[in-house]
């Protein structure tokens, strides 16, 4: 297979970078800085994949190999496939758009970036996830609970700050976003158990901008998506 340069997919208010790590290919989540911050011009990073040894059993993100963009009404998508022993996994990566207020027009809407996730289990899973590390200077500053699955606890969206600007990442209703103890690190995981293999598990996290991406603001203790969260101390 012909090794891959570091490629970036720049989607307008997010660009991913793809970038080759050993026989699997990494992927860097940037926003864009708010046209409004002169300090920060360009991009902020904001997440990073974690990418698991070669050797390990259950993997700490999909073990993505393969790489093809293609333009999908105009916008660009990444379609990315991968296997590990007898499984098989498939990820795309393009943005969405919610429908606008003002005129009903998608096109005008404001972006979010979706990851969709899914793999092909010869056998029962321990662990399926796309794990991330924080990017340096950002912070999850709030979540909203759900239930993982596995006793662990879960959140449907959590709240990323960098500085004065918000993102949120929310979990499909049957995905749950776990965070790490030093809430440094997180993790997109599916729900649902499966009750037999072979079988297709799929799971979806979606990055947009809080309703309001100013912190300070009105969203006080209240998640962007109008809910109740938990804010972190």
């Amino acid at each position: 297979m012909k090794r891959l340069a570091t490629r970036s997919v720049d989607f307008g208010a997010f660009r991913v970078d793809f970038a080759p790590q050993g026989d699997r290919i990494a992927h860097i989540l940037y926003v864009a800085s708010p046209a409004d911050d002169p300090a920060r011009p360009g991009w902020i990073e904001l997440l990073r994949s974690v990418e698991s040894s070669a050797d390990a059993a259950w993997l700490a993100s999909p073990p993505l190999q393969e790489l093809h963009v293609e333009e999908r009404g105009g916008e660009p998508v990444a379609l990315l496939v991968g296997r590990a022993g007898k499984n098989h996994w498939s990820a795309s990566i393009g943005c969405e758009r919610d429908v606008a207020n003002d005129d009903g027009n998608s096109a005008t809407g404001r972006q979010k970036l979706v990851i969709d996730i899914a793999c092909r289990v010869s056998s029962l899973p321990t662990t399926l996830a796309s794990t991330y590390d924080l990017a340096g200077g950002v912070e999850c500053v709030g979540e909203m609970e759900r239930p993982s699955g596995d006793g662990a606890r879960g959140s449907s969206t959590v709240l990323l700050s960098f500085g004065e600007t918000r993102w949120r990442l929310s979990a499909d209703a049957g995905s749950s976003v776990i965070l790490s103890t030093d809430a440094q690190r997180l993790s997109v995981r599916p729900i649902s158990a499966v009750a037999a293999a072979p079988a297709t598990i799929r799971w979806r996290g979606v990055l947009s901008a809080a309703a309001d991406d100013r912190a300070g603001s009105s969203c006080g203790n209240v998640c962007p998506c109008g809910e109740t969260a938990r804010l972190r101390a």
